[in-house]
């Protein structure tokens, strides 16, 4: 990415610019942190085996929205869409994120193919302008 940032477009390479903010003493200052989190994280979920959750909080933007290069307000979208949302009735795509306990890949497969066998979500195709 430093010596061949070229290589990238305009919005890949912003956001990968941001994790280069960071330095060693950070990363792994927040490595540090990972057991402690993953505690934490096993005592929120207590007995539940999943948790269901919104990946974003906001529909997907189109692409002329996050155009870095041509829209101001680009980064905005960008970052919003990364942010926890709820539903909305505008038919554009949302997701779900499926959070499990580690090394439990078998039980959230098994409940993304239910969700699938009873919808018809993962179909779906939005109107293109």
């Amino acid at each position: 990415m430093r010596t061949r940032t070229a290589d990238y477009g305009p919005q890949v390479r912003n956001r990968l610019q941001n994790g280069l903010a960071y330095s060693a003493v950070e990363y792994l200052e927040a490595l540090r942190w990972r057991g402690p989190a993953l505690a934490a994280h096993l005592d929120a979920l207590g007995d539940l085996d999943v948790v269901i959750a919104p990946t974003s909080r906001s529909v997907a933007p189109t692409i002329v929205a996050t155009d870095i290069g041509g829209m101001p307000e680009a980064e905005a979208a960008i970052q919003a869409i990364t942010r926890f949302m709820r539903p909305t009735k505008s038919g554009l795509p949302i997701g779900i994120q499926l959070i499990g306990r580690p090394f439990d890949d078998e039980t959230l497969i098994a409940l993304g193919r239910a969700f699938q066998a009873a919808t018809n979500h993962h179909r779906q195709i939005p109107a293109l302008p």
